[in-house]
């Protein structure tokens, strides 16, 4: 990803380019680039420094498959926050179907409910086809959602494997949005 800064209202000449996809981690970018100044390290030094960032193992990470398909692995963890942004990122992608596979956010104790019916109604503007791995947040997902016929819930791992393996076949993009169950996680280290 590209991006420009502005100093003092004025658009400092370096373009950046960070190894990482989403537009939401220009906002910690930015505050880094802010006390790296204060600093006084030159733009030269953080234009180095931003090159080699890179995001942990599942953090969005793109796999592109030889089917044509997209993987966005955001599954080493999930906040409402990080989920909107990734269901963001995936209005990027014209002209392809878009999966979400995701057991939703976990931990959220009494506000789960309303969470995931907002992460619902946001999915079912823009996602194809919705698969939840667990009972509770495939529900309250289904109450926020306008078409019903765009979620399922599969908690059978031989089930949901094919699934997933259906949906690379078919070349969609498909995220991975949280914590995955092994079967899937397995199929993507072996891509």
């Amino acid at each position: 990803m590209q991006f420009s800064v502005l100093e003092n209202g004025k658009q400092v000449n370096n373009k950046f380019t960070v190894k990482t996809t989403g537009v939401h981690f220009i906002e910690n970018i930015s505050c880094a680039i802010l006390i790296s100044r204060i600093l006084g390290l030159s733009w030269v030094e953080i234009e180095k420094a931003m090159s080699s960032l890179i995001t942990p193992e599942g953090t969005m990470s793109l796999i592109k498959t030889v089917t044509g398909a997209i993987i966005i692995n955001d599954s080493y963890n999930s906040s409402q926050k990080s989920f909107t942004a990734a269901l963001d990122y995936l209005s990027f992608f014209k002209n392809k179907k878009k999966v979400v596979i995701s057991s939703g956010i976990i931990e959220l104790g009494e506000f789960s409910q309303k969470i995931h019916e907002d992460l619902g109604v946001k999915m079912s503007e823009l996602i194809d086809k919705v698969i939840v791995t667990n009972k509770d947040n495939a529900l309250y997902i289904l109450n926020g959602m306008a078409d019903k016929s765009k979620i399922k819930y599969e908690a059978n791992l031989q089930i949901l494997k094919k699934m997933f393996l259906k949906s690379i076949d078919d070349s969609d993009v498909i995220l991975l949005e949280g914590r995955q169950p092994s079967a899937i996680m397995d199929v993507v280290k072996s891509l």
